[in-house]
């Protein structure tokens, strides 16, 4: 006797193929055609997931196209595929495009610098990452030293297959250097200096960060201290 076929809205979709998923996007696009550029950014998660980012670069393009207005989220999207594939220039274009329409999401201007970490441009890698710094903002009990500090931990978990561990990363160690080096205004060379104090206090290095602290607090002391940064003062 033959089964009979699940139907595969019946099923959840972390137990679907990619092709499953997109048959059933397919199917909602057809009965809902007003929510075709929702369904689209569906088909973008389903192909991403599957590792299927060129494709996942089309589906997220038309619902671009066919959205009724701007979407910041869908060059997010677009930005992600890029990156995926190793087509930094277009990623960084997209990440821009994302940040011109939502000016004052602060965790776009980190996910710039680490596209420009990424292609070795510390200096506008610095200048989005001091974007984020800078503003007033806090995450419950988190400041914005320790969010920063805790995003560039999962890039690092993502890049080089480790997090800051109880052993001084290194890598990490110099990326942190060269951006501090790059640093051109008093401003970005404060934040810098208090994120490597934050580096050398999560290994316990207290006179490091110390130092690196008062580095900070010399150059901008007002705003160093309204920040909320974690960095032990002087």
């Amino acid at each position: 006797m033959n089964k009979k076929k699940r139907n595969l809205w019946d099923i959840p979709d972390s137990e679907l193929t990619t092709e499953q998923r997109i048959e059933k996007l397919m199917e909602d696009m057809i009965a809902n055609p007003e929510f075709k550029d929702d369904c689209l950014e569906r088909m973008f998660n389903a192909y991403y997931d599957g590792e299927q980012y060129e494709n996942a670069i089309r589906a997220i393009g038309q619902a671009i196209q066919c959205a009724t207005e701007p979407h910041p989220d869908y060059y997010g999207c677009l930005s992600m595929a890029y990156k995926k594939l190793g087509d930094l220039p277009n990623a960084i274009t997209a990440k821009q495009k994302q940040i011109e329409l939502s000016p004052f999401e602060p965790y776009n201007y980190f996910e710039m610098g680490r596209l420009y970490v990424e292609t070795g441009d510390f200096t506008k890698a610095v200048e989005n990452f001091v974007s984020m710094l800078a503003f007033p903002l806090k995450f419950g009990q988190l400041t914005s030293a320790d969010w920063f500090f805790e995003c560039m931990s999962s890039f690092y978990t993502e890049n080089y297959d480790n997090e800051f561990e109880d052993e001084m990363d290194p890598e990490a160690l110099n990326t942190f250097q060269m951006l501090l080096k790059a640093a051109t205004t008093k401003t970005q060379q404060a934040y810098m200096h208090c994120v490597l104090s934050r580096f050398y206090l999560y290994y316990e290095k207290e006179t490091e960060a110390q130092k690196e602290a008062k580095k900070a607090y010399r150059l901008l002391p007002d705003e160093i201290r309204r920040s909320g940064f974690t960095a032990p003062p002087p």
